[in-house]
């Protein structure tokens, strides 16, 4: 049985660079979208979003889970998911995962702050430890962890044992 699972998951991927290949569908990270498909917010949800920004613009490097969100505003919670889902395809929300696969939703202008004190750090070290990351960002292991993890995958550093260091100074 678990051939045939992987045999459709293989034949699911064929088609669907042959759809990619027509331009019949658009391929953004782990999301497929009919060519042309663009996200829209009904009015509900229009105001809904920039008060789930403004949730996550408040905690950059603590970021809460969709249900804190809608607690905090007292919505429902599948609209709150609806609305951070949208806002990762538009860009204002980037979802990443952790070590064991939990997803975290940070604010882009958390790692674009991120990204900022990481590479001043490295413009006067040439490595980096957990800790000092961790120290940057005043957060925690379970925030932080996730957003090295998002710039090892993107090329921007990488581990060395016990440290991380930024890819462009080895090259």
């Amino acid at each position: 049985q678990a051939e045939d699972g992987v045999r459709d998951v293989e034949r699911s991927r064929g088609l669907g660079d042959v759809y990619k290949r027509q331009g019949a569908v658009t391929v953004r990270g782990e999301s497929v979208k009919a060519a042309g498909f663009e996200i829209s917010f009904t009015p509900g949800q229009e105001r809904l979003k920039e008060a789930v920004l403004q949730a996550y613009r408040k905690r950059l490097f603590t970021p809460p889970d969709p249900a804190e969100v809608a607690d905090e505003l007292g919505e429902n919670p599948r609209e709150v998911e609806t609305v951070v889902t949208g806002l990762c395809e538009l860009g204002g929300l980037k979802r990443l995962a952790g070590p064991e696969g939990k997803v975290f939703y940070f604010h882009t202008e958390a790692l674009e702050e991120a990204r900022r004190r990481l590479i001043e750090f490295f413009a006067a070290h040439e490595e980096m430890r957990f800790y000092e990351f961790r120290e940057l960002l005043g957060s925690t292991r379970k925030f932080t962890t996730p957003i090295l993890m998002h710039f090892d995958a993107e090329g921007l550093t990488y581990r060395e044992g016990e440290v991380r260091k930024l890819r462009h100074l080895e090259e």
